[in-house]
C-alpha cells in the first residue's frame, strides 16, 4: 500500500511537473505571440529632426476629465505597440467632444509658427448601432481662462485594430510654461478607446506642414469629373455670367466706329472677401504695407474679426489700445470705400451665453440695456458705412441644451432684438450660425429659430453660414446645395461668412476643398458673399487655414483663389466699336473700370454693369 501511494505520488507529481511545464511553454508562446503582434504594427512614420515637447511622464501622468459620462484608466495591452495603453470608456456623450477628454502636460516651449507634428497609435469602438467610427478632437491651448488660445487643433478616428494616427498642425500662439496641455476630446459619442505611444514633436519653423505623415482623405465629388461641379460651373455661366453693350458717341451723339474698347472688372456684385483686422490695414505695424496690398488686390469685401464686438468696441473708445481703436476702424471704412471694397459688421449681439450675460440672467432689464446699448454705440459711430450687419450671431450656440440668451426672455426674443437693430439701420440685417451644412442639433435649432423670427414679423435679409470646417467632415457639394436649398426657401439671401478649413497640413486637400465650395455657393442663385476668415498666416488665429504664407507667397489654396475669383471669375475683355459704335460682350456683375482709345486719345471711367443695367454710353475722347 505505501509502495502504491509513493507511485501514485510520484505519477502525480510527474503529471503536475509536466502540466507546469505546458503552461510555462503556453505563456512563453503567447508573451512570443504578443511580441509578434507588436511587430507586426506598423511603425510610426517620424520625420527627423523633431524634438518631443511632452512631458517626460507625460502619458503616464496624464488625467482623464469627465468622470460623470465615462472613465479613463492607464492599463496594460498585450497586443498593442507598446506593453501600456490609456483605455478610455464614455458611457454617455457629453454636451460637446471636450466634455470628456484625456490630457497630458507640454513641458517645452511651443512658439507661434512652429510646425509640429502629433503621432500616436489608437484603436476603438463604439457602440452598437452607432453609424460614426470612434474618436473624437484634438486641442493644443493654453490651459489660461478665460482665452484657451489655441496652439492647434484637430482630429482623429479609431477602428477596432491598432493604428497610427498623424496629426500635423501649426502653432497659432506659443505655449505658456506649465500651462500648456494636449488633449484627446471624445465626449462625442459613446465608445472605448485606446490610446498609446504619444508623441508631440515640434520641428520649429523651418519644416513645412506638408511634409508631414498624413492619410489621404476624399470627400464625395471631389473627384476631376464629379458630375455636380459640370452642373454647377454651367448654372455659373447661366446665372452669374451676361451680356452688355458699350456704346461709343461723339458729342453730338453720332456714333464712333472703330474705337477700341477695354473692360475690365475691378469689383464683383458678389461680396468674395475675408476678415480683416484693422490696426493691420491702418495701424502702424510694419507689415501693414503688405497687408494693405494684399486685401486690395484680392477681395471685394471686408469684415472686422473683433472690433465691432462689444468688449473690443469698448476697449477702442480711448483711441489708446494696442489692437483696437475706433480711429483705425474709421480709417479703415474710408479706405474701403476709396476702392469700392464694401465691408461687412461683426456683430451687433450674439446669441450663446457668456460669462457677463450669465451674471446678468436674473437681471433681465440689465442684460437687454446692455445689448442695446452696444447697439447704438457701434451703429451711431458707424451707420451705414457698414453695407450689411451680422445683426445675431450665434443664436443657437453650441449645446445640450442650448446655452444662448434667449432662455432668458422667451421665444420672441431674438425677434425683438432684430425688430430694435431695424430701428437703428436700413442695411441688411443677417443672422448668423456655423455647422450649417452638419445634420443635427445645430442645424436643425438654427431653422427653427429662424423659422420663429419669421413668424414673429423679424424676417431677418440674409442668412449666415460660419462655414468653419475641418477635415475630419467635409460633406458632399450636392449636400451643401441641398441643405442651402432648404434654408433659401426661408430668406433667399445666404451668405458664407467665415470659411476656413483645417486640414492638419493637407494643402492638396485644402485647395480643392475650397475650390469646390467657391463653385458651389457662386452657383446656387441665393448666395451673394463667400468671406474668408483667415487670409494670411501672420495674423496668428487658424494660421494654417490662410491662403498666404507669412512672407506673401500664395498656398495652393491661395492660388484658387486667385485662379478662380480673379482668373476665370473676372472679366477682362478688349475690342472695337462697330458700325453701330457699339462693342458687346459677356462678363460677370461688378464695378468695371471701362476704358475707350480712338485716334491716340484716351478716355477711362469706372461703371457698375449688371444684369438690369447692362448698356453703358460713353462719348468718345
Amino acid at each position: 500500500m505505501q509502495t502504491s501511494n509513493h507511485w501514485n505520488f510520484i505519477m502525480l507529481s510527474r503529471r503536475r511537473l509536466a502540466k507546469i511545464t505546458c503552461m510555462k511553454r503556453l505563456f512563453a508562446a503567447l508573451a512570443i505571440l504578443a511580441f509578434a503582434v507588436r511587430a507586426e504594427l506598423p511603425p510610426l512614420k517620424i520625420p527627423p529632426g523633431g524634438t518631443n515637447v511632452l512631458a517626460p511622464d507625460a502619458i503616464t501622468s496624464a488625467k482623464f476629465i469627465g468622470a460623470t459620462l465615462g472613465s479613463g484608466k492607464w492599463t496594460d495591452t498585450a497586443n498593442g505597440p507598446v506593453p501600456k495603453c490609456w483605455h478610455l470608456d464614455i458611457k454617455q456623450p457629453g454636451v460637446r467632444e471636450w466634455s470628456a477628454s484625456l490630457q497630458l502636460m507640454i513641458a517645452e516651449p511651443i512658439r507661434s509658427g512652429d510646425t509640429l507634428l502629433l503621432a500616436f497609435y489608437a484603436r476603438g469602438t463604439t457602440a452598437t448601432g452607432s453609424a460614426e467610427q470612434a474618436g473624437g478632437g484634438i486641442v493644443v491651448e493654453q490651459k489660461v481662462a478665460p482665452s484657451y488660445l489655441k496652439l492647434g487643433v484637430g482630429s482623429f478616428k479609431a477602428g477596432p485594430e491598432w493604428e497610427p494616427v498623424y496629426v500635423p498642425f501649426m502653432a497659432g500662439v506659443e505655449s505658456v510654461s506649465n500651462l500648456t496641455a494636449l488633449s484627446f476630446q471624445v465626449a462625442g459619442r459613446i465608445q472605448t478607446i485606446d490610446i498609446a505611444d504619444v508623441r508631440l514633436l515640434n520641428y520649429g519653423a523651418g519644416i513645412s506642414l506638408t511634409n508631414m505623415p498624413r492619410p489621404y482623405l476624399h470627400y464625395p465629388g471631389r473627384e476631376a469629373n464629379a458630375p455636380w461641379r459640370k452642373a454647377a460651373l454651367e448654372r455659373i455661366e447661366s446665372n452669374r455670367v451676361a451680356g452688355f453693350t458699350i456704346e461709343v458717341t461723339g458729342t453730338n451723339g453720332s456714333p464712333v466706329k472703330g474705337a477700341s474698347v477695354h473692360a475690365e472688372l475691378k469689383r464683383h456684385d458678389f461680396k468674395f472677401g475675408s476678415a480683416i483686422k484693422s490696426h493691420f490695414l491702418v495701424g502702424p505695424d510694419y507689415r501693414s504695407p503688405g497687408y494693405r496690398k494684399a486685401v486690395e488686390e484680392n477681395f471685394d469685401c471686408v469684415v472686422f474679426e473683433n472690433e465691432l464686438k462689444p468688449d473690443p468696441w469698448a476697449a477702442g473708445v480711448s483711441n489708446s489700445h494696442r489692437v483696437y481703436r475706433h480711429e483705425w476702424v474709421e480709417q479703415s471704412l474710408a479706405w474701403c470705400k476709396e476702392r469700392d471694397i464694401a465691408a461687412r459688421g461683426h456683430y451687433l449681439m450674439i446669441g450663446v451665453t457668456e460669462p457677463w450675460s450669465e451674471a446678468l440672467k436674473d437681471k433681465p432689464d440689465e442684460l437687454r440695456a446692455r445689448i442695446l446699448g452696444h447697439m447704438k454705440s457701434v451703429t451711431g459711430k458707424l451707420g451705414n458705412k457698414i453695407s450689411e450687419w451680422d445683426a445675431i450671431n450665434h443664436p443657437a450656440g453650441w449645446s445640450i441644451p442650448r446655452k444662448t440668451i434667449d432662455a432668458y426672455f422667451g421665444d420672441s426674443f431674438y425677434a425683438d432684438m432684430c425688430k430694435e437693430a431695424r430701428k437703428l439701420l436700413t442695411t441688411p440685417l443677417f443672422v448668423n450660425e456655423d455647422q450649417v451644412f452638419r445634420p443635427g442639433r445645430q442645424q436643425e435649432y438654427y431653422f427653427e429659430i429662424l423659422t420663429n423670427m419669421i413668424a414673429r414679423g423679424a424676417k431677418p435679409d440674409g442668412i449666415g453660414n460660419q462655414a468653419h470646417f475641418h477635415s475630419s467632415f467635409l460633406p458632399a457639394p450636392e449636400d451643401m446645395l441641398r441643405t442651402s436649398d432648404r434654408f433659401a426657401a426661408l430668406v433667399p439671401n445666404l451668405a458664407i461668412t467665415e470659411f476656413d478649413m483645417l486640414s492638419n497640413g493637407d494643402e492638396e486637400l485644402q485647395a480643392d476643398w475650397l475650390r469646390d465650395c467657391l463653385i458651389m455657393a457662386y452657383s446656387h442663385p441665393a448666395y451673394s458673399d463667400f468671406i474668408l476668415w483667415v487670409f494670411w498666416e501672420g495674423t496668428g488665429y487658424k494660421p494654417e487655414c490662410a491662403l498666404w504664407h507669412r512672407d506673401w507667397t500664395p498656398k495652393p489654396n491661395g492660388q484658387i483663389w486667385r485662379d478662380w475669383v480673379w482668373g476665370k471669375w473676372k472679366t477682362d475683355v478688349s475690342g472695337e466699336t462697330d458700325d453701330a459704335g457699339k462693342f458687346t460682350a459677356r462678363g460677370h456683375a461688378g464695378i468695371y473700370e471701362l476704358t475707350v482709345e480712338k485716334d491716340g486719345a484716351k478716355k477711362s471711367i469706372r461703371q457698375h454693369i449688371t444684369k438690369d443695367h447692362p448698356a453703358i454710353r460713353i462719348i468718345a475722347p
